[in-house]
This record gives structure tokens, C-alpha cells and sequence, in this order.
């Protein structure tokens, strides 16, 4: 299976007030982001797998209307996310989800089920050096070009 790159392969729905959050959750990701209500043309491009973000618990006709909205974009394969909310509002979202007949649909509950999922469909996250780790690889490389040996001084 080959892995999907960002521009491809992961795309996460919120509502406009919970952006700032799923941006900050999902950056190792490095998705795309969209907003519902969503432009249909600026939303159908390729995506392996789209990721709704319900942060906080919605009333039952704003969530119906958002997955009409993600059919409507063509999204086939949809991971819903609903952490800390009650098992009854994770029922009715998957009815819901259910009724609008999605080609393949699952919800998490919480971050390490999400990510086990991601992973399933080979959505990967990239891991970014921190600064010093950078700073320290720049060093080991200089020393390697200079044929000097750790250790050492000259």
C-alpha cells in the first residue's frame, strides 16, 4: 500500500470555531483543512480519507446537515472524531452517518483509536526535528565534510 502525501491524503472537517483547535491536534498530519458548510467545487479534489472533528456536542440538525453537506462534496471515506462526548451522541452521529450511505465510515472517541485508524488507511504523521536535534545533525555533518572525530578538538 503506498503512503498518501498530505495534499492527497487527509482532509479535516470542523466547524469554523473549532479550526484553531483541530489545526493545532492534527499538524503532524500536515492535512488539509476545509470548514462546514464547504464550497462543493474548492472541496472535490483527490482525498484518500476525511476526518469530521465535532469538538464540541452539535445539535442533531446541524451534524445531519454536515454529512449531507460531505456526501454532497464526495467523500467516500469518512473517520468521524467526537472526543469526550457522551455514548448517546456518538449513537446518533453514527445513525446519522449511516443514513447517508458513505462507501466507508468509522468514528473514534479518542486520539490513540483516530490515530490507529489513520494508520489503517496508511495516513501517516511526519515527525519534525526539534531545533537543537537539528542544530546538533548540522554540527555531526560539518564534522563529517571536515573529517574531524568527535571528541576532538582542533
Amino acid at each position: 500500500m503506498q503512503t498518501a502525501t498530505h495534499s492527497e491524503g487527509l482532509v479535516v472537517w470542523t466547524e469554523p470555531k473549532a479550526l484553531n483547535e483541530a489545526k493545532s491536534l492534527f499538524a503532524p498530519y500536515s492535512p488539509r483543512f476545509q470548514t462546514v458548510p464547504c464550497d462543493v467545487m474548492t472541496a472535490l479534489r483527490k482525498t484518500q480519507v476525511s476526518v469530521l472533528y465535532l469538538s464540541s456536542p452539535e445539535e442533531d440538525a446541524a451534524v445531519e446537515s454536515t454529512l449531507a453537506t460531505l456526501r454532497n462534496c464526495k467523500v467516500s471515506t469518512l473517520l468521524v472524531y467526537t472526543p469526550h462526548h457522551s455514548d448517546d451522541f456518538a449513537f446518533r452521529v453514527g445513525t446519522m452517518v449511516g443514513r447517508q450511505k458513505f462507501a466507508e465510515a468509522e468514528w473514534a472517541f479518542n486520539w490513540p483509536h483516530l490515530r490507529q485508524l489513520l494508520k489503517a488507511r496508511n495516513i501517516r504523521a511526519t515527525i519534525r526535528p526539534r531545533e537543537d536535534e537539528k542544530s546538533t545533525f548540522e554540527l555531526l555533518n560539518a564534522r563529517q565534510k571536515a573529517r574531524i572525530e568527535p571528541g576532538t578538538v582542533s
